[in-house]
C-alpha cells in the first residue's frame, strides 16, 4: 500500500494544508472505495498513522483513507474565520479525485472519526447524506454545550455561546428521512465522560426521528487504547472487500 503526506494550497483556507492517504497498491476495480477518518481535538491526520494500526487493518483491504488535518475546527466554518466545512465537503474531495481514482458512489463513501471527529462525521453527514452510506464514530462528540469544560480556547472555533448553535438533533432533523437510510455505528467508552451525552443524542434520534444509531457502550476510557482497540471493529463493520495476494496478483475474496 502506499502511505501520502500530501501538502497543498488551499483556495478555501488561504493557505497550505496537509492531508495524509493510505492507497491499496493495486486497487480493485477502476474506482476505489474511500473511508474519510477524521481525528480529534489537539491532532491531525497523521495521529491515525501514528498511534494505530490502521496502516496493518488496512494492508488486505481494497480502500483509500483519507485522513484531512482539520485543526481545532470542530469540522465546522469558524465564525468570522475559515471555512473549514467548505474546504472538507466541497474543495477537498474534488481535489483528491482530480488526483486519484476515488470513488463518487455513496455505496462506496463511508465516514468514520473519534471525539471531535466523531462530531464531524456526524456533521458532515447531516449536511450531506447523500454523499454516503455509513457512517462510524469512536467516543464522540455529541453536544457542543461540553465543549468549554475541556476547550479553553472554544471560542476561536464555536464563538462565544456553543449552547446556542443548533444541537445535532437540529442538524439531523433536515436530512431525517435520508439519514435513515444511513448505516449507522457509535462505539464509546464506560469511564468516558463524554458517553452520557452521546447515548442521549443516539436515543433522541431513534425515538424522534427515526434515525437508527446503533450504539455499544464496552469498557475503556477516551482514549487512543480505546480508538486503537475498536478501529478493527468499525473496519470489519464496513463493506469492504479483501484481497488476496497470490503470486503478486490481487484477488478478491469471497
Amino acid at each position: 500500500m502506499a502511505n501520502l503526506a500530501l501538502t497543498f494550497s488551499s483556495t478555501i483556507l488561504k493557505g497550505q494544508n496537509t492531508v495524509h492517504l493510505i492507497l491499496p497498491d493495486k486497487p480493485l476495480g477502476q474506482k476505489i472505495p474511500v473511508i474519510w477518518l477524521l481525528h480529534g481535538l489537539g491532532d491531525d491526520g497523521s495521529c491515525w498513522i501514528r498511534k494505530t494500526r490502521l496502516e496493518q487493518l488496512t494492508t488486505d483491504v481494497n480502500v483509500a483513507v483519507v485522513m484531512p488535518d482539520m485543526g481545532r475546527s470542530f469540522y465546522r466554518n469558524l465564525p468570522g474565520g475559515l471555512h473549514y466545512y467548505i474546504y472538507l465537503s466541497e474543495e477537498l474531495p474534488e481535489y483528491l479525485q482530480s488526483l486519484f481514482p476515488l470513488s463518487r458512489q455513496a455505496s462506496e463513501n463511508f465516514l468514520v472519526g473519534n471525539s471531535m471527529g466523531g462530531y464531524g462525521s456526524f456533521y458532515w453527514a447531516a449536511h450531506q447524506p447523500e454523499k454516503f452510506s455509513y457512517v462510524a464514530t469512536l467516543s464522540p462528540v455529541t453536544d457542543l454545550s461540553t465543549v468549554p469544560s475541556f476547550m479553553p480556547d472554544y471560542e476561536s472555533s464555536l464563538g462565544s455561546k456553543p449552547a446556542a448553535l443548533p444541537t445535532l438533533l437540529d442538524e439531523f432533523e433536515t436530512n431525517a428521512s435520508k439519514l435513515q437510510h444511513l448505516n449507522w455505528l457509535t462505539l464509546a467508552g464506560k469511564d468516558d465522560q463524554l458517553t452520557h451525552a452521546s447515548v442521549a443524542f443516539a436515543k433522541s434520534a431513534r425515538d424522534s426521528l427515526g434515525i437508527d444509531i446503533n450504539e455499544h457502550v464496552l469498557p475503556g476510557k477516551h482514549d487512543w487504547t480505546f480508538w486503537d482497540q475498536n478501529l478493527s471493529t468499525i473496519l470489519s463493520w464496513l463493506p469492504l472487500k479483501k484481497i488476496d495476494r497470490v503470486g503478486g496478483n490481487n484477488y478478491e475474496r469471497d
